[in-house]
């Protein structure tokens, strides 16, 4: 139930998108909440050994907090941990990755801006990368689970931007809005979607895009997250829809997502160890 933030107190679960250090003794908290959006809150205290939140507001949490306003930046009074995925945090690959989904949606949200279909896409997200890591540590084959990480993260990135109002148009041109032909189609950023083949050859700025790209795109951005994993998709393919997902993400926030990094050195750090 939402409680009134106009109230001294308030009560709100939420996701630990990221924290930092503030001052000292205490960390300034970006939460991303159902009832609110995103929040930033001071956790007072919560550096000091003795401090009872301590461990309760790491990254990716699932947190329900009791918050103050009493003054200008609302202050974390107490917290209780529900769900803490932990089997993401021993898988190194896959931590990266939650890294990459909870900075993207820091990156995309604005302070107060509630979208209750985004809360529901990143926490999804994060049970069914907590799922894969508890099956990649039991023993299951891991390049088949990579995989799927792999797809759960163009699954993500996709929703990120439909559920934000940035979905690209995939079904007409962004031209002169008239069907794609069956081949030769491209894409571009800066309309926001597919260029038909005619206007493709007249147009500026316009990439190619695979006739197989276009029907994976189309099919993830309507189904859902357990019927988008059971799609199989080479590396060739899985490459070329990464690539034109992250040219969206990164024309809306317009700088490159630092975990993306992180991620891009550890697979070059696992290459080299092939």
């Amino acid at each position: 139930m939402k409680h009134n933030r106009q109230s001294k107190y308030y009560k709100t679960e939420g996701i630990v998108l990221k924290g930092m250090p503030l001052g000292d003794r205490d960390r300034l908290i970006s939460l991303y909440t159902q009832d609110y959006g995103r929040v930033r809150l001071v956790a007072r205290g919560i550096r000091k050994i003795s401090s009872k939140l301590s461990g309760h507001l790491d990254t990716f949490n699932r947190v329900v907090v009791s918050i103050s306003s009493r003054s200008s930046i609302d202050s974390i009074s107490g917290g209780e941990v529900v769900e803490t995925f932990k089997e993401l945090k021993t898988d190194l690959k896959i931590t990266a990755r939650a890294f990459y989904i909870v900075e993207l949606i820091d990156d995309f949200v604005a302070d107060g801006s509630v979208n209750e279909e985004l809360y529901s896409l990143l926490l999804t997200t994060l049970r069914e990368l907590d799922l894969l890591a508890r099956s990649i540590s039991v023993g299951s084959q891991r390049v088949t689970m990579e995989e799927d990480v792999e797809l759960l993260m163009r699954f993500f990135e996709l929703n990120l931007l439909i559920d934000s109002g940035y979905a690209p148009e995939l079904s007409m041109c962004v031209v002169c809005n008239q069907p794609l032909s069956t081949e030769g189609n491209g894409y571009s950023v800066e309309m926001g979607g597919l260029v038909g083949k005619t206007c493709y050859l007249q147009t500026k700025a316009v990439q190619p895009i695979s006739v197989a790209a276009i029907k994976c795109l189309r099919f993830l951005s309507g189904a859902k997250i357990r019927v988008a994993q059971k799609l199989r998709i080479n590396p060739v393919l899985m490459s070329e829809i990464q690539m034109i997902l992250q040219k969206f993400t990164m024309n809306i926030n317009e700088r490159k997502i630092s975990a993306r990094q992180l991620i891009d050195s550890i697979n070059t750090i696992s290459e080299g160890k092939q």
